[in-house]
C-alpha cells in the first residue's frame, strides 16, 4: 500500500484516506456513488507508485480486480462521478483545479491532480 515511516502506519493510511474523501466531496463527488469509492481507490494506489508506475489502464485494472469489476466500468463509473460534480459543482472543481470555464477534467487528470495535492501536503506533515 502506501510507505509510511515509523509504526503509526495505520493511523497515518487512515488520515490520508480520510484527506482523499474529505477533498472528493468538497468538489462535489457524492460518496453514495461508486465513482467515489473507485477514485478513492484509484487515488490512494497513485499515491504507493512513483511517477514512473502511474499508468491509467494499470490503476484501473487494479481497482477493478478489488471490486471484482471491469476496467471499462471502473472508468465508465468513474466518469459519471466527475460529470456528475461538474454539473452540479463546477465552481468547486475549477477552483480546485485553476481550471477554466469549460474545462471538464478527464478522468485521470482529475485523480492524478488530487494524489499530487494529498502527497504534497502529506509531505509537509510528514506522514508519508
Amino acid at each position: 500500500m502506501i510507505v509510511l515511516k515509523e509504526n503509526s502506519e495505520l493511523k497515518n493510511a487512515e488520515l490520508i484516506e480520510a484527506r482523499v474523501s474529505e477533498i472528493l466531496r468538497d468538489i462535489g463527488v457524492m460518496p453514495h456513488l461508486n465513482g467515489f469509492t473507485y477514485m478513492k481507490s484509484e487515488i490512494m494506489i497513485l499515491l504507493s507508485k512513483s511517477p514512473t508506475e502511474r499508468k491509467a489502464i494499470l490503476i484501473y485494472q487494479q481497482v477493478g480486480e478489488k471490486f471484482n469489476v471491469k476496467p471499462a466500468s471502473i472508468e465508465r463509473t468513474v466518469r459519471y462521478a466527475i460529470n456528475t460534480a461538474y454539473t452540479q459543482h463546477k465552481k468547486h472543481i475549477q477552483e480546485f483545479m485553476k481550471i477554466e470555464d469549460g474545462h471538464i477534467p478527464a478522468n485521470f487528470e482529475l485523480i492524478c491532480f488530487i494524489a499530487e495535492k494529498v502527497r504534497s501536503e502529506m509531505l509537509t506533515e510528514n506522514l508519508i
